[in-house]
């Protein structure tokens, strides 16, 4: 089982990633608190304009990581829609080896009628699924 450690702004997308992460068997998340002293395999951060999870403050966190944990594999997650510089200079940082890879947290919404005449629901976690496999394939394409 692969460790997992994340620190992501939004409370909603940061416990739906820790869900389909952890439901999977294959993966134990934790935060980066939870996490600041462990060896792990992984390391999810989210960047945004938010004090905290700037670019320039992420990229001061991964050489603090690679420091500690030169093993781990690092992903930056950025809303490319919202803040399509910070997305550039994300890929940049992928491309320059920085990172080891980024995915991409805006997500469109598909609606799915629920039984009876109940509201249509988002099924945020099929999206989020579906944009990640969506982005395996377009960068083993890439390669």
């Amino acid at each position: 089982m692969k460790t997992v450690m994340t620190e992501i702004c939004n409370s909603l997308m940061a416990e739906s990633i820790r869900h389909i992460l952890e439901e999977s068997g294959e993966f134990r998340v934790l935060s980066i608190k939870e996490g600041e002293d462990s060896l792990v395999d992984i390391v999810l951060l989210e960047v945004a304009c938010n004090p905290g999870f700037t670019m320039d403050e992420r990229m001061a966190a991964v050489k603090s990581i690679r420091h500690r944990n030169p093993d781990a594999r690092i992903l930056l997650l950025c809303d490319e829609n919202s803040t399509p510089e910070l997305a550039r200079k994300v890929v940049l940082a992928k491309k320059d080896g920085l990172i080891d890879d980024f995915v991409y947290s805006s997500v469109r919404l598909r609606q799915t009628p629920q039984r009876g005449n109940k509201l249509k629901v988002p099924c945020f976690f099929m999206c989020i699924s579906q944009q990640i496999k969506e982005q395996r394939s377009i960068r083993k394409a890439v390669k």
